[in-house]
């Protein structure tokens, strides 16, 4: 979840899911066949959960009450783009 978090947010959208949402999405999707579900229905319900939680940053750029996030997230982002694993790697 923290991977797909920092994929999201370097790419300008922010995950609105508190940590048990994104707990309980990450437990449904690992024991998603123990459940009896189909690939395809973890998959939808993945799709629709980022559908419904993300948020494009320019959106709380906007909006005066969330600035203070909006620069928060704008600093994870520049860290994470500029940390060293996230160069290209001599090969």
């Amino acid at each position: 979840m923290l991977a797909l978090e920092h994929f999201l947010l370097v790419n300008g959208s922010f995950l609105a899911l508190s940590n048990r949402e994104m707990y309980t999405l990450a437990k449904e999707t690992a024991t998603y066949r123990q459940r009896g579900m189909s690939q395809e229905a973890v998959l939808r319900n993945i799709v629709r959960t980022l559908e419904e939680a993300t948020i494009p940053l320019w959106k709380l750029e906007t909006e005066p009450e969330f600035s203070g996030l909006y620069r928060h997230l704008m600093k994870l982002a520049r860290g994470i783009r500029k940390h060293k694993l996230n160069k290209a790697q001599p090969g």
